[in-house]
């Protein structure tokens, strides 16, 4: 049973007589100001914990000095669970004279002591903060290591320029707690000295403290000069841990400006040579922060794809097909994504390079966004084979609508045979149209199979097709069937009455009922 358990048990235990009356005396005896501390404080030493925890709070509740130094008396040969009350009254108090006792708190054994001497510290704020000042400016290195750390408890935004000193004059200890004090402050005048210290190459562990102070001051300011040192971090193994905590609270931060793609995207392409644990953590980061940024990243993105470097332009890539997932972008654009248009564009135009417009296709096609349905079926006609048969693969994930498989079936007869096998196998993916497609479909296994008895190595091509005016044929035939049951029937009043042929002749001798119907 832990601290807080057995005290949690003393509270509820049910005390008797004697003991509850003196509990009613310590409520009668709150109101009555310094007078009542002599009686209250006979009763804070009673052997029952409920009365004595009555007691400590009414003195705090006195407050000024007498009180406080009725608590220290009390503090003096306390059991843990008084201890920890009467830290939390002193905190109570906001008095400068029990700083020191809280602050000596904060090195108890007992967790409940030390988290009530936080609280205090944190009830009492700047109060506790200047008188722990003097610690922090000339104690030794010890003192002003603890004393950095209460400091950081108290949120005191008076000991600012105090930890900023500790930060660049106290070392590597002190500078490192000075550094967490700072994040716990939350106070964005001290990013540019923080990033001033991140730039120190003399102490790693306080690179790494500053980097987790940004991240909790959250100051979206730093975050460019951040992400260049992340980038100046990730070339060397010796500072990838660095790195790693930059990307830690770069995540805290939110997202990048846009500015910083073409960075971001360095390091990514960077970290693809060796991958390690603190490489990985750096490289989450960047594939989370591109496709979240939505729509004003998409011109950096796309400029991207003609980039020298495979892994740049991979990465982009996978940043614009990934975007449309990313809960704020659907928001705007439902299921679209607000990098179609520009990818189709980039996809259409001639004048661009064959790999780049490929590329654009293959992101559009894992994108499905319907809005890029006409720029692909008119890459069917494109003149460079490659484009007309990933066009070909990429419209296996729009719908199935007439236009688009008399598209299709157009390319299964094309003069390539790399575009028709794209043709036929997209076409052997899709479910059928209307009954009305099953025509253009015969009509071109007809020119398949003549233009295999003219000599071409048609047969892949033939089969494919067949299978799939087979299958088409099917489902049409399975769906038109149900659509016909399906259709209601009339009430019995209305339906016209049925022939009862003679009990003998052969004709009802013959009839069979199947359904529960006479056919």
């Amino acid at each position: 049973m832990n601290e807080e358990e057995r005290i949690g048990r003393w509270m509820n235990k049910p005390l008797p007589e004697d003991a509850q009356r003196r509990l009613e005396e310590t409520k009668e005896l709150s109101g009555l100001g310094e007078s009542a501390i002599p009686q209250l404080l006979e009763l804070a030493k009673d052997k029952y914990y409920k009365v004595r925890q009555y007691a400590i709070h009414a003195i705090s509740e006195i407050g000024g000095e007498p009180a406080v130094s009725a608590l220290l008396k009390l503090l003096d040969g306390a059991d843990s669970c008084s201890k920890g009350d009467i830290i939390m009254a002193l905190g109570a108090t906001k008095e400068p004279a029990a700083v020191p006792a809280i602050h000596a708190a904060m090195a108890n054994v007992y967790d409940w002591v030390k988290k009530n001497a936080v609280w205090a510290l944190e009830r009492m704020g700047d109060v506790a903060a200047k008188e722990l000042l003097p610690i922090l400016e000339n104690g030794t290195n010890g003192e002003r290591i603890n004393a950095a750390v209460a400091i950081g408890k108290t949120r005191g935004t008076i000991a600012l320029p105090a930890l900023l000193r500790a930060l660049r004059d106290g070392g590597r200890f002190v500078g490192s707690n000075a550094a967490i004090a700072l994040g716990q402050l939350g106070d964005k005048r001290a990013t540019p000295h923080l990033l001033a210290q991140m730039e120190r190459k003399d102490s790693e562990n306080i690179r790494n403290w500053c980097a987790h102070a940004l991240g909790e001051i959250n100051d979206s300011s730093a975050i460019p000069r951040m992400v260049t040192l992340m980038h100046l971090a990730s070339k060397k193994n010796a500072t990838l841990d660095f790195a790693k905590e930059l990307s830690f609270a770069l995540m805290k931060m939110g997202l990048p400006p846009v500015s910083c793609i073409p960075e971001l995207l360095e390091i990514i392409a960077m970290n693809c040579i060796t991958v390690n644990a603190e490489r990985e953590r750096v490289s989450e980061y960047i594939k989370w922060a591109l496709p979240h940024m939505g729509e004003p990243a998409v011109p950096l993105l796309t400029s991207a794809l003609f980039h020298p470097r495979r892994p740049i332009v991979v990465h982009a890539s996978e940043a614009l097909s990934q975007m449309h997932k990313c809960t704020n972008v659907k928001k705007q654009y439902g299921e679209g994504s607000p990098a179609t248009a520009s990818l189709s564009e980039i996809a259409t135009n001639q004048e661009n390079p064959v790999e780049v417009r490929n590329e654009a296709i293959g992101i559009l096609q894992k994108i499905g966004d319907e809005r890029a349905l006409p720029a692909i079926l008119s890459l069917i006609e494109d003149p460079e084979k490659s484009i007309r048969r990933n066009a070909a693969t990429a419209m296996c994930g729009f719908r199935a609508d007439s236009a688009t498989l008399s598209v299709l079936i157009e390319a299964a007869l094309d003069t390539e045979a790399q575009v028709r096998l794209e043709a036929v196998t997209t076409l052997s993916r899709m479910p059928p149209g209307t009954l009305r497609d099953l025509k253009p479909l015969a009509c071109a296994i007809r020119a398949t199979k003549n233009a295999q008895e003219e000599g071409g190595d048609r047969g892949r091509e033939m089969n494919s097709l067949r299978e799939t005016y087979n299958r088409w044929f099917s489902q049409l035939s399975e769906r038109a069937e149900r659509r016909h049951h399906n259709v209601p029937q009339p009430p019995p009043r209305f339906r016209a009455p049925k022939k009862n042929p003679g009990r003998g002749s052969i004709a009802a001798q013959n009839k069979i009922v199947v359904g529960g119907k006479m056919q």
